[in-house]
């Protein structure tokens, strides 16, 4: 029997827990992937719950038996742990302006999808879900207009050569957006942009697993 791995990502696949585990494989930091099937409330089990009591995904077990929450923080913390793979930078200001990008996916472009691909659980009526998800739609489309601003003149949001933590989310988020209904053909920096970081062997494999190719 092999001796467990000190890291265990819990995730489920096309949630913001697709960006953790691009985020585990391209740092190259040694760890476990155990799905958690939100359609069948796993994420609502005592077991999951013991683990994460918010009952989301992704969390993180770390080698002290804590566990991290939250895609930012855990984003943060591969990164700091696997310097090598500059998905985080090591300045104080480079780190601040990663940090400022994460929280802007998780939160003005990330809080804006499951309205868009689940209004049920919103409200109620048919007309009422409609709405919720056409706002949804709209806020998504604006956030991709400012990503796709924000990548004029740049290769990646840090300006670096390489992708770094807040490039592997806005791709996955932009993947998701084009799902939801939300055109951004004509965004062509952002266009660009996911086609390169899509295109990297261990992003490309995890999207092709997840089904997000199709």
């Amino acid at each position: 029997m092999s001796a467990a791995l000190p890291h265990v990502l819990w995730t489920c696949v096309r949630t913001s827990g697709t960006v953790a585990r691009i985020v585990l494989a391209e740092s190259g930091l040694p760890h476990e992937t155990r799905f958690v099937d939100l359609r069948e409330r796993e994420h609502r089990t005592e077991a999951f719950l013991a683990v994460n009591p918010k009952g989301q995904v992704p969390a993180l077990t770390l080698p002290d038996g804590s566990v991290l929450t939250e895609g930012p923080a855990i984003h943060v913390y591969v990164g700091r742990m696997m310097p090598g793979s500059r998905l985080v930078p090591e300045d104080a200001a480079g780190m601040a302006h990663a940090l400022e990008w994460l929280s802007w996916c998780a939160w003005t472009l990330g809080s804006a999808v499951q309205p868009a691909f689940l209004p049920g659980r919103f409200v109620g009526a048919a007309e009422a879900q409609a709405a919720v998800r056409d706002a949804a739609r709209v806020r998504m489309a604006k956030a991709m207009a400012f990503a796709d601003r924000s990548l004029a003149g740049r290769a990646t949001l840090l300006g670096t050569e390489a992708p770094t933590a807040p490039d592997y989310y806005l791709t996955i988020l932009t993947i998701f957006a084009a799902r939801c209904g939300v055109e951004v053909a004509g965004l062509a920096d952002l266009q660009r942009h996911r086609a390169m970081v899509a295109a990297r062997p261990k992003v490309a494999t995890i999207i092709a697993e997840e089904g997000l190719d199709r």
